[in-house]
């Protein structure tokens, strides 16, 4: 994607994630809460955590940390590991968990119930529910993966299978606060999920009772594998404070779309259900628009994965099916990318279609409605020479979808 449009939107979105960086949101938050602490341990956790601990660094001090533990996905902390050569850093599997995923487990409880006179600053972000773990007596690790590979696959939308892995689990849905014992602290979190829950944000690690009630629609191998749900109340309660979300991300967006001088419409309704059906009415609704310039959309859509999914992720995934709307037209470029950088089993953060996607596509002998049946949308888009790669983004805010009508 070469013409100018397409530029436009990718200046818009680097500019964007740049602003909303873990690094910088959680370095401007600290200096404007009431810290009476001098001495910190840091725990940070998630597809941001490298990042958000760098904030951290930056707003305390490195002399006024005395641990630091930052567990995020295989990858995604090189970029930040110069000023994390202070810390222990585990890389650990997203989005499925592995050993390393129960080996980070124990690393967080042996910290977290050490006896210290510091407080603690957890920073938690998207990502969190397969990273780290501690499983209920009687689960294995098997049960956990098959698990989480039929909650992929589902189609369920996020705090319905963050609720089926708390019951798995010693640490999620709060129970963490068991081996915390009322130390002294707080969080801060980046939301990815609808209405910021901090009980569904990365499936409440110290947010007990807020998880919600089992879906309807689990197989008889996963009723009968869940335990009892656990009633655990803490004495007190650890404050979670949402530091940026959804709205914070489309703010961003704007503000950067507005310096070039288009008019920029922000789309209040967020993205949900499926995401072929959002990219078609995406499409539909910037067509029809009466007014050209830069609309923006955000949310988080699902993909129902068949049995033997191809390449790509839920904002492929959408762009693909808008691309099929839009096929023809030379006045509208779209953008959707993950904001972390992170699209479904892909390197990739989205993809930029426009009306011509269909025809390079095709012309490389791949058929796209075929590939939006066989999750391959990466595939085609490859092809197409439409797919957007910015490498891990240090922030989790959930999806953007950015799209210029000229």
């Amino acid at each position: 994607m070469n013409n100018g449009g397409g530029r436009v939107l990718l200046q818009i979105i680097s500019e964007s994630l740049e602003r909303l960086s873990g690094e910088y949101l959680v370095e401007s938050a600290l200096p404007l809460l009431p810290i009476t602490r001098e001495k910190w341990r840091v725990v940070a956790i998630g597809k941001a955590a490298a990042s958000m601990a760098c904030g951290a660094i930056n707003a305390i001090g490195l002399d006024n940390i005395s641990r630091q533990l930052v567990i995020t996905k295989k990858g995604q902390a090189a970029s930040w590991m110069t000023r994390l050569r202070h810390a222990e850093v585990l890389e650990t599997a997203h989005p499925v968990p592995d050993r390393s995923s129960l080996q980070a487990g124990q690393r967080l409880l042996e910290l977290t119930r050490q006896q210290c006179d510091e407080a603690i600053l957890f920073l938690i972000s998207g990502g969190a529910s397969s990273l780290v773990e501690v499983l209920q007596p009687d689960i294995r690790l098997t049960d956990l993966q098959r698990v989480n590979h039929w909650l992929q696959a589902s189609g369920l939308p996020v705090h319905m299978v963050n609720t089926v892995r708390s019951r798995l689990s010693l640490i999620k849905g709060g129970k963490l606060l068991r081996s915390l014992q009322d130390k002294a602290g707080f969080a801060l979190l980046l939301s990815d999920v609808q209405g910021d829950d901090p009980g569904i944000i990365g499936s409440g690690l110290l947010c007990p009772g807020t998880v919600g009630t089992l879906p309807e629609t689990l197989p008889d191998w996963l009723v009968r594998l869940l335990p009892v749900e656990d009633d655990f109340q803490p004495s007190s309660v650890f404050p979670n404070l949402v530091i940026a979300n959804l709205q914070t991300a489309l703010d961003a967006v704007a503000d950067c779309a507005r310096k070039t001088g288009l008019s920029v419409m922000v789309i209040d309704k967020e993205l949900v259900g499926p995401a072929a059906v959002a990219g078609k009415e995406i499409a539909e609704y910037v067509s029809h628009a009466a007014s050209p310039g830069i609309y923006i959309f955000g949310g988080e859509t699902t993909v129902e994965l068949p049995q033997s999914p191809g390449r790509g992720g839920r904002n492929q995934h959408l762009a693909l099916a808008a691309a099929i709307q839009l096929a023809g037209r030379e006045d509208i470029q779209l953008l959707a990318v993950g904001s972390d950088g992170d699209d479904g089993n892909s390197n990739d953060a989205g993809a930029l279609v426009d009306g011509g996607t269909i025809e390079r596509g095709s012309v490389a002998g791949l058929n796209a409605s075929l590939c939006l049946r066989s999750a391959d949308s990466g595939s085609f888009l490859e092809a197409s020479g439409d797919l957007v790669t910015t490498g891990p983004t240090g922030t989790n805010l959930r999806d953007l979808v950015i799209a210029l009508k000229r």
